[in-house]
């Protein structure tokens, strides 16, 4: 087992931050020893505009524009979506 010494929430990647200042903080994290990243498939669907999926695909763009894939461990979850767009009340989640 491997022992994973910091981890990083990821909510505004991709939505709230562009793709330069993530991979700036994902470098950063890594450079100070993380090795995990907590996401969801529902980050940030609050934003104006965001529908959740947004925060996944930008960690991803950063290993593979860095070239280090196994150097940070993505953990995942599914959940608490909305299933009307906007919904921000959490009325219609899934």
């Amino acid at each position: 087992m491997t022992h994973l010494p910091l981890a990083l929430g990821t909510i505004p990647f991709g939505a709230v931050l562009d793709d330069k200042a993530t991979f700036a903080i994902l470098d950063r994290f890594a450079d100070a020893g993380g090795a995990m990243l907590d996401t969801a498939s529902n980050y940030p669907f609050w934003n104006e505009g965001a529908t959740g999926d947004e925060s996944e695909p930008a960690i991803g763009r950063r290993p593979a524009a860095r070239g280090n894939r196994d150097r940070i461990v993505p953990s995942t979850k599914c959940g608490a979506r909305p299933t009307v767009p906007g919904d921000r009340a959490l009325d219609s989640v899934r």
